[in-house]
């Protein structure tokens, strides 16, 4: 439906919000491509339902480079 396009439900905004991610559907749009948009939006609800917020953040922290 691209007449509603850039829409995220409360649920979609509030995981995003919890990750560190924009707050808004306009900017959490403006992070992936059109196309990618309904996917991201699955992965917050995905992450919202089981609340895995800490291994989210875990997997997406940068790596420390050994020195």
């Amino acid at each position: 439906w691209p007449e509603a396009y850039p829409y995220a439900d409360k649920k979609v905004l509030e995981a995003a919000g919890r990750l560190g991610l924009p707050k808004t559907a306009k900017r959490l749009a403006a992070l992936v491509p059109k196309k990618q948009f309904p996917r991201l939006c699955a992965a917050l609800i995905r992450t919202s339902l089981r609340r895995d917020y800490d291994d989210i953040r875990a997997a997406t922290r940068p790596k420390e480079l050994p020195v």
